[in-house]
């Protein structure tokens, strides 16, 4: 058996709050269904805990709410099928450690991060439940053969001229105090160079330097991991998909000198980690970013994100070699974007010129009708000379064109852009890009 006892803790704390009827997670569970409570308990009181009966019965509570997420556009998805999601991948992974060979264990560590991923380890205790069976299955795992081997990569350091724009965004030369940046500061995007590694208000980054290190990564979060990626050049062109794949593949497409699970992903289609709740996925990588303190200035409380604490932080990470692009678009949220590795190209413009961005209309078809706030400008595009697109979008250059602004962010920097303005970005230079942004 594995770790029988920290196993034993887990079910029987969950056990204690699916039979607490005052419970939010209870009361949403039982919507899935009057057996749905009583299943998972069987289950996690059984002693031995598992049989295969039981197995089958957990299998089929988590078919029953991945059937119901998968089959509804995800912003509509009833929040008591996320819980029978996360708590059914919480029980089959105990069922799978208390009896599963080690062959097994990868696919455990796997339905664990779905959890994560897909419902977001709704509920109370569930993510730091999943964080303890991911660390219990881990030492089920064979340990690494070897430590990554660091080579050198040529690097071509990007052009530091504006190529879509005919402005550059502003630099401030000090970082404003949290009164300047409310008073003076808020409503226009502005960048501080090296924010993140001369400490200029909040102390210096450590992912500016242990997040260079494939060794470090793989230590923290440990081996087996998966996350959900983009694939493809970008989200509005055909051919784009999204998948769930291994952490390695997607460091070994990114540009880490580290072995892909899956062979071959090193070199095929581009692997895009893009606007994904890392930090909490992997809550070892936490304390390697320090907040600013401009995300707690609450510029505008009534836009702020509906969380407990009014942030919400995404991570982006792939190869730096130009080869994709995030489309012109905006975002409801004041955002603080701090590149930590590698060069990423910004193009901005505000958001009185969205009626010349040509954004897709909604009654389009259905992949329009997700990208309205997505411009169909081509902007970042491969193109030997953007002035080239004049004559296809007239009205583009005489509106916006004007007002749009540009810059290169190298490792360190950080911009801050208020809510509704445009912004498409690129990373350049080749090596790996490690991006972090934080909503408020």
């Amino acid at each position: 058996m594995a770790a029988a006892g920290d196993i034993s803790a887990v079910a029987s704390a969950m056990s204690a709050l699916l039979q607490d009827d005052t419970a939010r997670e209870t009361q949403d569970l039982r919507k899935c269904g009057h057996a749905a409570v009583p299943l998972l308990l069987v289950a996690l009181v059984s002693d031995p805990p598992v049989t295969s009966p039981l197995g089958r019965i957990v299998s089929t509570l988590f078919s029953l709410a991945e059937e119901h997420i998968s089959s509804t556009p995800f912003a509509s998805v009833a929040r008591c099928w996320l819980q029978l999601y996360t708590d059914a991948s919480i029980v089959g992974a105990m069922l799978d450690l208390t009896t599963a060979s080690r062959a097994d264990v990868a696919n455990t560590i796997r339905r664990l991060d779905m959890a994560q991923i897909v419902a977001g380890a709704i509920g109370e205790q569930r993510r730091e439940w999943i964080q303890k069976l991911i660390r219990i299955a881990q030492r089920l795992l064979p340990p690494r053969s070897s430590r990554c081997i660091a080579k050198r990569r040529r690097l071509s350091p990007p052009d530091p001229a504006q190529l879509f724009a005919p402005c550059p965004i502003p630099t401030l030369p000090s970082a404003p105090s949290l009164s300047s940046y409310v008073k003076l500061h808020k409503d226009r995007p502005f960048i501080l160079r090296e924010y993140a590694t001369s400490g200029l208000s909040a102390p210096p980054w450590p992912a500016i330097h242990r997040w260079k290190s494939p060794d470090y990564l793989l230590d923290a979060v440990g081996e087996g991991r998966v996350v959900p990626v983009e694939i493809g050049a970008a989200y509005d062109e055909e051919g784009w998909g999204q998948r769930i794949v291994p952490l390695r593949d997607v460091m070994a497409r990114a540009g880490y000198d580290v072995a892909p699970e899956t062979p071959g992903a090193d070199s095929g289609p581009p692997l895009y980690l893009a606007q994904h709740s890392l930090l909490e996925q992997f809550p070892e990588l936490g304390g390697d970013i320090c907040m600013p303190d401009y995300v707690w200035s609450n510029p505008a409380p009534e836009q702020a994100p509906a969380t407990d604490d009014g942030i919400i932080i995404n991570v982006w990470l792939g190869s730096g070699s130009s080869e994709v692009i995030s489309p012109a678009h905006t975002d409801p949220y004041y955002n603080c974007y701090v590149q930590v590795l590698g060069s990423k190209r910004v193009w901005l413009a505000p958001p009185e010129v969205e009626k010349h961005m040509l954004p897709h209309e909604s009654n389009v078809d259905t992949l329009a009708s997700y990208m309205t706030n997505t411009s169909q400008v081509p902007i970042l595009r491969p193109v030997d000379d953007f002035q080239q697109l004049r004559p296809a979008y007239p009205d583009f250059f005489q509106h916006v064109w004007p007002v749009c602004l540009e810059a290169v962010l190298e490792p360190g920097d950080l911009l801050i852009m208020p809510p509704g303005w445009w912004h498409a970005m690129r990373a350049e230079g080749g090596g790996v890009s490690w991006s972090v942004s934080i909503w408020y």
